[in-house]
């Protein structure tokens, strides 16, 4: 039994007509409620999902500032070129 066939059975049993007309009454504020609570789910999705987007934003411009003062000070010391090297180039792969 689907969920408007059971309301359609409730209220058709309600002998007293404003008892009827109150439960019509709450079936239709719950409809509103359900929607307006599916409208602030998506909304929620959204900014969630906007948020971890510019939090990893954020982290990615760290890391890039972080791994450019590595390269700079790697520079100093040949024992590290290869590093060096590959953040060189994870850094023009970031750039592109």
């Amino acid at each position: 039994m689907g969920k408007e066939e059971m309301k359609n059975k409730i209220s058709m049993a309600l002998k007293d007509p404003v008892l009827q007309i109150g439960f019509e009454i709450i079936c239709k504020n719950l409809s509103e409620l359900e929607s307006e609570n599916a409208e602030l789910k998506e909304k929620l999705n959204f900014s969630t999902q906007y948020y971890q987007g510019e939090r990893a934003k954020e982290n990615l411009a760290k890391a890039k500032e972080i791994i450019s003062k590595l390269i700079a000070l790697s520079r100093k010391e040949w024992v590290y070129a290869d590093v060096r090297e590959e953040a060189e180039a994870f850094l023009e792969e970031l750039e592109e």
